[in-house]
């Protein structure tokens, strides 16, 4: 099935964050399949705006972050704000089971429903996130004893997406 087909069938997705390496941070679609969890990521690094110094009027941190495409800007209630094409695109026509999809992007995942033993939504604000609207964090243990962080983006419902995952 591609992504394209997981769309017109309506499948359930939600668009959320996560950190890496302490400090970095990208943004993912997770497709909720009937057997995996699977995670496109969408967005690279994410910053926020900045502050305009008091002195010279200047937004130092978006001569930086602009060009890189690292700030989201649009309307930040809706999840789909933070989709950046150009990741999404090159994999409309993968195959969202198969392997292509997860060597497409290192970044990309696929957690088998089977091997999630917690999955719970903690609806307190994530410190960081700045100007960007969130609905707390959902937290997945696995099996294996990892755990993994997603803040969930813009107007989207961490209890409801919590439901979806253990159906």
């Amino acid at each position: 099935m591609t992504l394209k087909n997981y769309f017109e069938g309506h499948g359930k997705y939600f668009i959320a964050m996560e950190y890496y390496a302490l400090i970095l941070n990208r943004a993912f679609m997770i497709l909720l399949d009937k057997n995996y969890l699977i995670g496109i990521k969408v967005h690279g690094i994410i910053a926020s705006k900045g502050e305009y110094d008091w002195l010279t009027g200047i937004n130092y941190s978006t001569m930086i972050t602009k060009p890189l495409e690292m700030v989201v800007e649009g309307p930040l209630e809706n999840p789909h704000t933070f989709i950046n094409h150009k990741f999404i695109d090159k994999i409309m026509t993968v195959d969202i089971l198969s392997d292509e999809l997860l060597s497409a992007n290192k970044s990309n995942f696929r957690i088998p429903k089977k091997d999630i033993k917690e999955v719970f939504h903690d609806p307190k604000k994530k410190w960081g996130m700045g100007e960007y609207i969130h609905d707390g964090k959902i937290y997945i243990k696995t099996s294996d004893e990892k755990e993994r962080e997603f803040i969930i983006l813009g107007h989207q419902s961490g209890s409801e997406i919590v439901k979806w995952i253990l159906q």
